[in-house]
């Protein structure tokens, strides 16, 4: 399974949801994406415009995506998107002159070294409650993930973390559909800095674990530093620590 972790900057992009679609077309008459008119067919996206990305993610007709463009706002259109998050990457990706400089992301193929040795620095007390949520909520762990460690207490986990909010999105705006959408979480900037502070300090005393046999194939003792998914998300974090107000996305498939 591949997982893809987005970073980027609200100082930045957080214009984008506030404004109708109209005006950000006529604002940014440079951007091609943005202003193709070419018909598009229903249920393909190929990364060519604006239209075909919401032709693909709201299911409507091109006749419909021209009403929507002419008389809505960004955020009352995205909230009904089918994957969510994946129209929001689209569109800060595409939409935004230099986009680069306020977005970084990963790819990355396993995820549970990585909740393992924050599960692992919290039971020794390194991290905080808060830092490990940040961890299990960006991964989307639930306490049945854990119940099979000899170690968990699974009443104690419930009790210890705020499951309720497993699913909440980013942004209020986003609504009921984000719940609806399995193959996508996220952190607030709250926890992303946590999450951030997480893998930054792992990395630097290079923190390990004994993952669960059914977890990885690693035998015995496992740190940051020894697996390859771990030293990449850390590599991103160069780039991450330059936004102002950073947010993170997790997409798998």
């Amino acid at each position: 399974m591949n997982h893809y972790f987005e970073f980027f900057d609200r100082a930045a992009v957080d214009h984008l949801w506030n404004i109708t679609w109209r005006t950000l077309i006529r604002r940014n008459p440079q951007i091609a994406w943005l202003q193709s008119t070419e018909r598009v067919e229903v249920g393909s996206y190929d990364g060519k415009s604006l239209r075909e990305l919401l032709t693909f993610c709201i299911q409507q007709s091109p006749k419909r995506i021209e009403t929507i463009l002419e008389t809505r706002k960004v955020a009352d259109t995205l909230r009904r998107c089918s994957g969510q998050f994946f129209a929001m990457s689209e569109l800060m990706n595409n939409a935004l002159d230099h986009s680069g400089k306020f977005i970084a992301w990963v790819e990355i193929r396993d995820v549970y070294p990585l909740i393992w040795i924050a599960w692992e620095a919290f039971l020794s007390g390194r991290i905080s409650s808060a830092t490990l949520w940040s961890v299990f909520k960006l991964n989307s762990v639930s306490p049945t993930d854990l119940s099979d460690d000899s170690q968990v207490a699974p009443r104690w986990v419930r009790a210890l973390l705020p499951w309720h909010r497993l699913w909440d999105p980013i942004y209020s705006w986003q609504g009921k559909r984000f719940r609806e959408d399995e193959w996508s979480n996220c952190l607030g900037l709250a926890d992303t800095r946590r999450f951030i502070s997480f893998v930054q300090r792992a990395n630097k005393e290079n923190w390990a674990t004994q993952p669960p046999n059914t977890r990885s194939k690693a035998a015995g003792t496992l740190r940051f530093r020894d697996d390859p998914n771990c030293i990449r998300l850390f590599k991103c974090m160069q780039k991450v620590r330059q936004l102002k107000s950073p947010c993170v996305t997790r997409m798998w498939q």
